[in-house]
């Protein structure tokens, strides 16, 4: 997305994709905590359980190639709520996979990232009242009717990484949150916040089109940062088969 102008911060948004060859999926699954194991055991769809597994692997190989340290040694807080690292408060980051594609934003400040297939935005039309505002449906309504879906699933991924950039999840329902300007992320982004905060809005939020028929967004605290997009072809290192010791 272009060079970082003089003093803003970069946000890194790897773009990982999740139908990878079988040796390189068992190179990501190979790094992955035993909790992480379990959960994806516990997915019914062995689809499911191979995104989940694919993405959780692309986080730890781009937090790894940020602290310098093996992606298996990468220590994430349990639990729910949002996932930090364990015993330090930098970098932030955040997860999101859509589809076959993952996001993973790193910044320096508290981030969160949405990613969509592009063709979802038909069927979420039908929930634009739970999702939008009363003057962002509005807004939908008055597009053609053939620029609605993408500019509902701009909204929504905008609002989504809001959300997850906060934490809230889904202790504020995204019809309470509110982007300001005609297309969240244009330009120099776009101010979002819950309705009601006192003072004015302290998030902003771009847009990204990470890869052909996706839509994404990245939030974080205030407009002074851009955002890179990054390929994990550029962790191909990473990927090479694991130890024998570490298979068992």
């Amino acid at each position: 997305m272009g060079d970082p102008g003089p003093g803003l911060e970069v946000v890194h948004v790897w773009v990982a994709p999740l139908d990878v060859a079988p040796p390189a999926l068992g190179s990501l699954v190979s790094t992955l905590s035993p909790a992480e194991r379990a959960r994806a055991a516990r997915y019914r769809n062995p689809a499911d359980a191979r995104r989940f597994s694919a993405a959780r692997g692309w986080l730890r190989h781009v937090l790894g190639a940020e602290l310098h340290v093996a992606p298996g040694a990468v220590r994430l807080t349990p639990g729910p709520g949002k996932p930090r690292l364990a015993g330090r408060s930098r970098p932030c980051f955040n997860l999101s996979h859509g589809g076959e594609l993952a996001l993973v934003a790193v910044a320096g400040r508290e981030v969160g990232v949405d990613a969509e297939p592009a063709g979802a935005g038909g069927s979420g039309l039908e929930a634009a009242g739970l999702v939008c505002t009363r003057s962002e449906a509005a807004a939908l309504g008055r597009l053609p009717p053939e620029e609605r879906a993408d500019a509902f699933l701009r909204r929504w991924t905008a609002k989504e990484a809001y959300l997850k950039a906060r934490g809230l999840g889904l202790r504020v329902p995204p019809h309470r949150v509110e982007v300001g300007g005609a297309r969240p992320g244009a330009g120099a982004g776009a101010p979002v916040r819950v309705i009601g905060d006192p003072g004015h809005a302290r998030w902003w939020v771009r847009e990204l089109r990470p890869a052909p028929g996706y839509v994404g967004a990245v939030a974080a605290e205030g407009p002074e940062w851009q955002v890179r997009l990054r390929s994990t072809a550029e962790l191909a290192l990473a990927l090479a088969p694991a130890p024998a010791a570490h298979r068992s």
